[in-house]
């Protein structure tokens, strides 16, 4: 039982370990954005325009999503080369001015992951 209970402890420290390497590499990140927005409509506008500012940034998007119970409520799925670059984008003064500008009323909820399995 003390084997059994060795190895398990062993393989979640590796596959810990292994995760972390990987998100600490440089591979690839997923973004999952959400945002509220006064319209959706004139944001879709100002969102689409920025489309090579993003590019410049490294930030590709996956999807664009509105929530079923509030059109105004926006989720992006994007990737980038790694968390630092992300966080290094959406710092950016300008980059927050152009939210601002495309009608973002909330603080963005931003989750950065990597992908384990």
């Amino acid at each position: 039982m003390k084997k059994v209970i060795i190895s398990a402890a062993v393989l979640a420290v590796t596959t810990l370990s292994f995760a972390f390497k990987y998100a600490e590499s440089g591979k690839n990140v997923t973004i999952i954005n959400t945002v509220e927005v006064k319209d959706y409509a004139e944001f879709k506008k100002g969102f689409d325009a920025g489309a090579p500012i993003r590019e410049k940034g490294g930030i590709k998007v996956i999807n664009l999503y509105q929530s079923v119970d509030n059109k105004n409520m926006v989720t992006i799925i994007e990737e980038a080369a790694s968390a630092e670059a992300v966080k290094q984008f959406f710092s950016n003064p300008d980059m927050k001015a152009a939210m601002e500008k495309t009608g973002v009323i909330s603080k963005p909820d931003m989750k950065i992951l990597t992908k384990v399995q």
